[in-house]
Parts: structure tokens; C-alpha cells; sequence
């Protein structure tokens, strides 16, 4: 589908704008000096990776519980489809789910704190029993039908410790970024079998197949290309909503729309557009920033968001401590997932 030379400009313009304040920010840090990670109290990390782990299943329980008042529960393991579905189309489930879903998010900084402890050694002695349950975390995630709460939470714990424990030894890191793609593409493609996200449940985009060969990637490959053409029928959409900064500051909005204050929230899942296939809806970050302020936003808004993130990345480095490396990693799941979606804005980044 053919993409607009206004969509490109702000592509490569957010591009051209965004390398700038990261260099600008990286010319005003501190030189760096060597100094090792701050370190981890090995019991108060084990008590907390404990803590997240209970609200995790919490928020899972709810879930569940969410699940069942629409569909039967059984729907979590016999129709995974279904309970996609009822996520975004079902008023009674997103009522009974709203209060604990934020618990749901804890299974991710459950996990990536059970890697820290594996890597501190701090499960040792009676505490060797529950080691093994970190994994744990990520299971819930095969069953609300949701594949890229799976993949933050091993994108954003690689990141983490890449920041932790940097790679020194530049082959070590490119071999390692190769695995994580692969890892990435297998999990992506198992998972969306799960929710019937597969080639043969979509005839619309089997009909523009030129090859049959390799037929099963097709849809990673829909969804590692197709940001940008969906981002220029998103500009050319004449009633598209004009959001003025609420999609780009989308969590702060929810929180005071929650206490009274401002009115309804834009909504945070985009329209689909014909690509020539109406089944996808991502439009990379730009489309928040474009929503707000138009192909300026685009243009004006990357190059402040690199230079706060690489100020934070660039203090996490220099002085190694446990706060800022977490931002950092943050900051660094936040750029990574730009090219595909907006994670700047959502809920569980800002949480």
C-alpha cells in the first residue's frame, strides 16, 4: 500500500530530530568513571520479588474471575480466541476486571526481579524451594491471550541487565541480539496460534499472498512492516479525533479522569485502516505525537523524549545505581518498541 510522502516526513524526520538530543544529552553528561553496581540487599530483594509474585496472581485471579461472569472460566483453556475478544468488546468484563488489572502488571516486575535474584544468588537455603517459581510469572500471560505482555517482560529484563552487567565484548552482544530475534519471532508466532493469530484464520491477507512459501511468517512480517503505511491512512483519516497532548501524557489523562477531573480519555486502541487488509492498527509512536500536534508533534516531541531518556540511560551508567538502571531500562524498552508501538503511553510503563 502506498505510503504518503507526508507519513515519510515524519518517519525519517522523527529520525533526523531524535539522534540530535540523544547526542546533545550524551555531550552533557558527567565523563564517565568506573564504578561498580550499587549493591542489593539479598533479603529485602527476595521479600519484594515475594511481594510482586502474590499481587501478580491477584490481578490474574481477577482475570479469571472477569473471564468467568462473561464467558465460563473453562474459556481460558478451550477458547483463548474468545477470550481476546470479550477483552475489548465485552462492557460487564472490562467493568469486573478495571480495579485489579494494574495487579496483572506485577507479574512482570515479578519476573525480572526473580532474574535479579538468580543472578545476586539470593535463593539459598530455605528460600532454594521457591526458586523455582519465577517462571511462574509469565503463565498468565498464556491465558489472557495477550502476546506482547510476554514479550515486555523478557524485552524489558534483557534490557535491565544489558544496563546491570553491560556486554563488553561487541560479537557477545550482536550474537546475542540474533537469539533474542529469533526467541522473539518463535514466541510471537507459538503465541499467536494460542489466539487463532495465525495465516490460515486470516483470508484476507492469505489473498495478497504472492507465495505460498513460508506462508506462516507472513503475519511477524505484517507486523514488522505495515506500521508505516498504516500511519499514513491514519493522517489522511479526515475524522481522525484531535487529542492535544492527552495521547502522549494517555496515563496521567486516565488518572484524572479516574478522580473526576477532565473529561473521557482518548481511546488508547487505534481504528483499523484498509492496508489493503483491515486486521492491523499499530502506527509505530508517531501516531500519538501526531494525534497531539500534528506532523510537528512528530517532529518536536522524539528529540525531547532522547534527550531525557539518554540523560537517565547516561546517569545509569556513570553511577551504576539500582533506581536509574531501572529507568534506564525502561527508557530503553520505550525506544526499541518505537518503530512498532507506543509505549511511551501506556499504562504499564508509567506504572
Amino acid at each position: 500500500t502506498h505510503s504518503s510522502t507526508e507519513a515519510w516526513t515524519a518517519v525519517y524526520g522523527s529520525i533526523v530530530t531524535f539522534v540530535p538530543g540523544c547526542l546533545l544529552a550524551h555531550r552533557r553528561a558527567q565523563p564517565e568513571r568506573s564504578a561498580s553496581a550499587e549493591p542489593i540487599d539479598a533479603r529485602r530483594l527476595r521479600w519484594v520479588w515475594l511481594g510482586c509474585f502474590g499481587l501478580g496472581l491477584v490481578g490474574f485471579a481477577d482475570f479469571v474471575y472477569a473471564v468467568n461472569t462473561v464467558i465460563g472460566w473453562q474459556s481460558i483453556f478451550q477458547n483463548l480466541t474468545l477470550v481476546r475478544s470479550i477483552q475489548s468488546t465485552s462492557a460487564k468484563f472490562q467493568s469486573t476486571y478495571a480495579g485489579l488489572k494494574l495487579f496483572t502488571y506485577f507479574n512482570q516486575l515479578a519476573f525480572l526481579l526473580w532474574t535479579v535474584g538468580l543472578r545476586e544468588r539470593a535463593f539459598r537455603g530455605r528460600w532454594l524451594i521457591v526458586a523455582g517459581l519465577g517462571w511462574a510469572s509469565m503463565v498468565p500471560f498464556l491465558f489472557t491471550g495477550d502476546r506482547s505482555l510476554i514479550l515486555t517482560g523478557l524485552l524489558w529484563t534483557s534490557l535491565f541487565h544489558l544496563l546491570w552487567h553491560p556486554v563488553q565484548r561487541p560479537r557477545r552482544l550482536v550474537a546475542g541480539l540474533i537469539v533474542a530475534f529469533v526467541v522473539g519471532v518463535a514466541l510471537f508466532t507459538a503465541l499467536g496460534g494460542r489466539v487463532s493469530k495465525t495465516i490460515n484464520n486470516h483470508p484476507e491477507i492469505k489473498a495478497q499472498l504472492t507465495t505460498q512459501t513460508f506462508d506462516s511468517l507472513a503475519l511477524p512480517y505484517v507486523y514488522l512492516t505495515a506500521n508505516v503505511p498504516t500511519l499514513s491512512q491514519l493522517m489522511q483519516d479526515p475524522i481522525r479525533p484531535h487529542t492535544y497532548g492527552r495521547m502522549t501524557l494517555l496515563p496521567l489523562v486516565k488518572l484524572a479522569h479516574a478522580v473526576g477531573i477532565g473529561g473521557t480519555p482518548p481511546a488508547e486502541v487505534g481504528a483499523f485502516y484498509p492496508i489493503p487488509f483491515e486486521t492491523f492498527n499499530n502506527y509505530s509512536w508517531l501516531a500519538a505525537f501526531y494525534l497531539d500536534f500534528g506532523l510537528v508533534g512528530c517532529l518536536v516531541l522524539p528529540p525531547i523524549v532522547g534527550f531525557i531518556l539518554t540523560s537517565v540511560t547516561s546517569a545509569a551508567l556513570r553511577r551504576r545505581r539500582l533506581i536509574l538502571i531501572w529507568l534506564a531500562s525502561l527508557g530503553l524498552y520505550v525506544v526499541v518498541s518505537s518503530p512498532f508501538f507506543n509505549k511511551l503511553s501506556t499504562t504499564l510503563t508509567w506504572e
